[in-house]
Protein backbone atom coordinates (compact mmCIF):
# COMPACT_ATOMS: atom_id res chain seq x y z
CA UNK A 1 0.00 0.00 0.00
CA UNK A 2 1.15 3.26 -0.87
CA UNK A 3 1.95 5.86 1.89
CA UNK A 4 -0.63 8.50 1.43
CA UNK A 5 1.73 11.69 2.82
CA UNK A 6 4.97 11.57 1.11
CA UNK A 7 8.14 13.25 2.57
CA UNK A 8 7.37 16.13 -0.25
CA UNK A 9 3.80 16.33 0.91
CA UNK A 10 5.15 17.12 4.50
CA UNK A 11 7.51 19.05 3.79
CA UNK A 12 4.69 21.25 1.67
CA UNK A 13 2.39 21.47 4.82
CA UNK A 14 5.16 22.52 7.00
CA UNK A 15 6.03 25.37 4.91
CA UNK A 16 2.26 26.21 4.33
CA UNK A 17 1.88 26.09 8.42
CA UNK A 18 4.82 28.85 8.96
CA UNK A 19 3.77 30.68 6.44
CA UNK A 20 0.34 31.54 7.28
CA UNK A 21 1.73 31.56 10.95
CA UNK A 22 4.38 34.03 9.81
CA UNK A 23 1.46 36.39 8.18
CA UNK A 24 -0.70 36.00 11.16
CA UNK A 25 1.78 37.23 13.65
CA UNK A 26 2.35 39.91 10.87
CA UNK A 27 -1.22 41.08 10.98
CA UNK A 28 -1.50 41.38 14.26
CA UNK A 29 1.52 43.13 15.07
CA UNK A 30 0.20 45.66 12.80
CA UNK A 31 -3.18 45.87 13.79
CA UNK A 32 -1.64 46.54 16.95
CA UNK A 33 0.96 49.18 15.71
CA UNK A 34 -1.54 51.01 13.99
CA UNK A 35 -3.86 51.01 17.11
CA UNK A 36 -1.44 52.83 19.09
CA UNK A 37 -0.78 55.07 16.47
CA UNK A 38 -4.96 55.95 16.63
CA UNK A 39 -4.65 56.27 19.97
CA UNK A 40 -2.20 58.90 20.21
CA UNK A 41 -4.83 62.00 18.60
CA UNK A 42 -7.97 62.98 19.64
CA UNK A 43 -11.16 63.45 17.36
CA UNK A 44 -13.28 66.19 17.68
CA UNK A 45 -16.07 68.36 16.01
CA UNK A 46 -15.95 71.64 14.83
CA UNK A 47 -19.02 73.12 16.35
CA UNK A 48 -18.73 76.41 14.59
CA UNK A 49 -18.27 74.84 11.11
CA UNK A 50 -16.30 76.21 8.77
CA UNK A 51 -16.35 79.99 9.65
CA UNK A 52 -14.91 78.74 12.93
CA UNK A 53 -11.81 77.82 11.76
CA UNK A 54 -9.36 81.03 11.47
CA UNK A 55 -9.81 80.88 15.49
CA UNK A 56 -8.40 77.56 15.60
CA UNK A 57 -5.28 78.63 13.37
CA UNK A 58 -4.22 81.22 15.75
CA UNK A 59 -4.52 79.18 18.98
CA UNK A 60 -2.78 75.88 17.24
CA UNK A 61 -0.07 74.73 15.77
CA UNK A 62 1.11 71.71 13.83
CA UNK A 63 1.01 68.61 14.01
CA UNK A 64 -3.08 68.66 13.36
CA UNK A 65 -5.51 67.28 10.61
CA UNK A 66 -8.81 68.99 9.33
CA UNK A 67 -11.45 67.08 7.63
CA UNK A 68 -14.68 67.62 6.22
CA UNK A 69 -16.66 64.51 5.49
CA UNK A 70 -19.83 63.27 5.16
CA UNK A 71 -20.32 59.67 6.70
CA UNK A 72 -21.10 56.30 5.39
CA UNK A 73 -24.72 56.88 6.71
CA UNK A 74 -26.54 59.78 6.44
CA UNK A 75 -25.70 63.04 4.41
CA UNK A 76 -24.97 65.55 6.76
CA UNK A 77 -21.32 67.60 6.28
CA UNK A 78 -19.25 67.42 9.27
CA UNK A 79 -16.26 69.51 10.35
CA UNK A 80 -13.35 67.44 12.30
CA UNK A 81 -9.93 67.85 13.99
CA UNK A 82 -7.38 65.35 15.31
CA UNK A 83 -5.56 66.81 17.60
CA UNK A 84 -2.76 64.80 19.57
CA UNK A 85 -3.85 64.09 23.09
CA UNK A 86 -1.77 67.45 24.84
CA UNK A 87 -3.73 69.94 22.69
CA UNK A 88 -7.57 68.53 23.02
CA UNK A 89 -7.93 71.29 26.17
CA UNK A 90 -6.74 74.03 23.57
CA UNK A 91 -8.93 72.81 20.32
CA UNK A 92 -11.79 72.28 23.22
CA UNK A 93 -11.43 76.31 24.07
CA UNK A 94 -12.18 77.09 20.70
CA UNK A 95 -15.79 75.48 20.55
CA UNK A 96 -15.05 71.45 19.44
CA UNK A 97 -16.03 68.91 21.19
CA UNK A 98 -15.13 65.09 21.39
CA UNK A 99 -16.43 62.89 19.64
CA UNK A 100 -15.87 58.88 18.39
CA UNK A 101 -13.99 58.33 15.41
CA UNK A 102 -16.10 57.81 11.81
CA UNK A 103 -16.18 55.94 9.46
CA UNK A 104 -16.61 56.57 5.69
CA UNK A 105 -15.46 53.40 4.41
CA UNK A 106 -18.25 51.12 2.33
CA UNK A 107 -17.85 47.53 3.35
CA UNK A 108 -16.53 45.55 -0.09
CA UNK A 109 -17.01 48.75 -1.91
CA UNK A 110 -14.45 51.21 -4.28
CA UNK A 111 -12.64 53.14 -2.56
CA UNK A 112 -10.87 56.23 -4.53
CA UNK A 113 -9.60 59.39 -3.85
CA UNK A 114 -6.90 62.11 -4.98
CA UNK A 115 -3.86 63.84 -3.31
CA UNK A 116 -3.44 67.85 -4.49
CA UNK A 117 0.37 68.11 -5.65
CA UNK A 118 1.79 71.84 -6.41
CA UNK A 119 2.92 71.92 -10.01
CA UNK A 120 5.75 74.47 -9.07
CA UNK A 121 7.05 76.33 -6.01
CA UNK A 122 3.63 77.79 -5.75
CA UNK A 123 2.40 79.06 -1.51
CA UNK A 124 -1.53 79.68 -0.99
CA UNK A 125 -2.92 81.96 1.80
CA UNK A 126 -4.84 80.45 4.30
CA UNK A 127 -7.39 82.46 3.68
CA UNK A 128 -8.02 80.32 -0.02
CA UNK A 129 -8.04 77.41 2.51
CA UNK A 130 -11.55 78.02 4.03
CA UNK A 131 -12.65 79.87 0.89
CA UNK A 132 -12.19 76.66 -0.46
CA UNK A 133 -13.39 74.49 1.97
CA UNK A 134 -17.10 76.31 2.01
CA UNK A 135 -16.90 75.68 -2.01
CA UNK A 136 -17.11 71.72 -1.64
CA UNK A 137 -19.71 69.70 -3.34
CA UNK A 138 -20.89 67.03 -2.02
CA UNK A 139 -24.62 66.59 -3.48
CA UNK A 140 -23.34 63.13 -4.83
CA UNK A 141 -23.05 61.16 -2.09
CA UNK A 142 -25.69 59.17 -1.35
CA UNK A 143 -27.72 58.86 2.30
CA UNK A 144 -26.59 54.75 2.38
CA UNK A 145 -23.26 53.25 1.33
CA UNK A 146 -21.18 56.51 0.36
CA UNK A 147 -18.94 58.62 2.47
CA UNK A 148 -16.46 60.97 1.45
CA UNK A 149 -13.47 62.78 3.31
CA UNK A 150 -11.65 66.09 2.04
CA UNK A 151 -8.67 66.22 4.53
CA UNK A 152 -5.69 68.64 5.27
CA UNK A 153 -3.07 66.94 7.43
CA UNK A 154 -0.68 69.47 8.93
CA UNK A 155 2.70 67.78 9.01
CA UNK A 156 5.07 70.98 10.09
CA UNK A 157 6.16 74.20 9.80
CA UNK A 158 8.18 75.91 6.99
CA UNK A 159 9.72 78.91 8.85
CA UNK A 160 7.99 81.84 9.62
CA UNK A 161 4.01 81.67 9.26
CA UNK A 162 4.39 78.45 6.54
CA UNK A 163 2.93 75.92 7.44
CA UNK A 164 3.26 72.35 5.55
CA UNK A 165 0.43 70.15 4.59
CA UNK A 166 -1.25 67.17 2.84
CA UNK A 167 -4.19 67.81 0.82
CA UNK A 168 -6.16 64.57 -0.23
CA UNK A 169 -9.77 63.45 -0.91
CA UNK A 170 -11.29 60.31 -0.28
CA UNK A 171 -14.57 58.85 -1.34
CA UNK A 172 -15.95 55.47 -1.00
CA UNK A 173 -19.03 54.03 -2.86
CA UNK A 174 -20.51 50.55 -3.25
CA UNK A 175 -19.53 50.81 -7.12
CA UNK A 176 -16.35 52.39 -8.78
CA UNK A 177 -18.67 54.51 -11.09
CA UNK A 178 -19.74 56.29 -8.37
CA UNK A 179 -16.93 56.82 -6.04
CA UNK A 180 -15.32 58.43 -9.43
CA UNK A 181 -18.38 60.60 -9.73
CA UNK A 182 -18.37 61.54 -6.12
CA UNK A 183 -14.57 62.40 -6.35
CA UNK A 184 -15.41 64.51 -8.97
CA UNK A 185 -17.48 67.03 -7.47
CA UNK A 186 -15.26 67.18 -4.75
CA UNK A 187 -11.70 68.05 -6.08
CA UNK A 188 -11.55 71.62 -6.40
CA UNK A 189 -9.01 73.13 -9.02
CA UNK A 190 -6.75 75.44 -8.03
CA UNK A 191 -3.99 77.45 -10.19
CA UNK A 192 -0.58 76.13 -9.77
CA UNK A 193 -1.66 72.68 -8.86
CA UNK A 194 -2.94 68.94 -10.19
CA UNK A 195 -4.57 66.41 -8.55
CA UNK A 196 -3.37 62.98 -8.81
CA UNK A 197 -5.32 59.95 -8.79
CA UNK A 198 -4.57 57.67 -5.33
CA UNK A 199 -6.41 53.96 -4.61
CA UNK A 200 -3.60 52.01 -3.35
CA UNK A 201 -3.86 50.18 0.27
CA UNK A 202 -0.78 52.77 1.39
CA UNK A 203 -2.50 55.70 0.46
CA UNK A 204 -6.16 54.64 2.25
CA UNK A 205 -4.17 53.68 5.18
CA UNK A 206 -2.42 56.77 5.10
CA UNK A 207 -5.65 58.86 4.94
CA UNK A 208 -7.31 56.63 7.30
CA UNK A 209 -4.14 56.92 10.40
CA UNK A 210 -3.71 60.69 9.06
CA UNK A 211 -0.09 60.30 8.38
CA UNK A 212 1.99 62.86 7.19
CA UNK A 213 3.50 62.64 3.57
CA UNK A 214 6.78 64.62 2.95
CA UNK A 215 6.91 64.21 -0.80
CA UNK A 216 3.79 65.17 -1.52
CA UNK A 217 3.34 68.73 0.10
CA UNK A 218 1.39 72.01 -0.01
CA UNK A 219 2.53 75.04 1.68
CA UNK A 220 -0.31 77.66 3.62
CA UNK A 221 0.78 80.82 4.28
CA UNK A 222 -0.41 82.03 7.45
CA UNK A 223 -2.30 85.46 7.42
Amino acid sequence: MTAIFTPLIYFTFIVLVVFILFNLFAFIRRARHLKVLRNQYSVLEVEGGIDSLKNIFKLLNPPFTLEIAVHQLGREVHSYIAVPKDKEDIVKSAGCKNVEDYNIYHTGGTHIGGTLIAKNDVEKNIDVLTDLLKSLDFSKVNDIGDGVVFQFVLGGKKGGKKWESNVRVLASAPTPYQAKEILSTIKCDLPGYRWTEEKSADFIKSVTYRKFDHGKVVVWTLY
